[in-house]
């Protein structure tokens, strides 16, 4: 089995994926600078603009990284130690190109809807 992990910002190119023997990575959604961080920057009455995934006519921006599911657990560790705490992992479903659905874990901003 494996599992799917969407990335934005600079999970997109870094490499982060290479240490985890990524098995395929996809196109998939498009991104906003608009989703307001206090984890790491900014503060409650000034949030930082930071990037959050938005869909667009079902056109596709961002990378999906598909992993074999026994590393689920130490990767979700390491997205949480880096990414910080606020901007919970939730699953959600896209469209690749060429037709493919699947379900991948996202950064999204509480109550935003993604």
């Amino acid at each position: 089995m494996t599992f799917w992990v969407f990335a934005y910002g600079s999970l997109m190119a870094d490499g982060w994926e290479t240490a985890y023997r990524c098995k395929f990575r996809s196109p998939a959604y498009s991104r906003s600078f608009d989703k307001g961080s206090i984890e790491s920057r900014g503060t409650r009455e000034h949030p930082a603009p930071t990037l959050r995934i938005i869909t667009s006519n079902g056109e596709c921006q961002g990378v999906a990284f598909e992993f074999d599911d026994e590393q689920r657990d130490t990767i979700l560790a390491d997205l949480l130690e880096r990414e910080g705490k606020s901007f919970p992992l939730r699953e959600r479903t896209v469209h690749l190109p060429g037709g493919n659905s699947i379900t991948h874990l996202c950064r999204s901003m509480r109550g935003s809807g993604l």
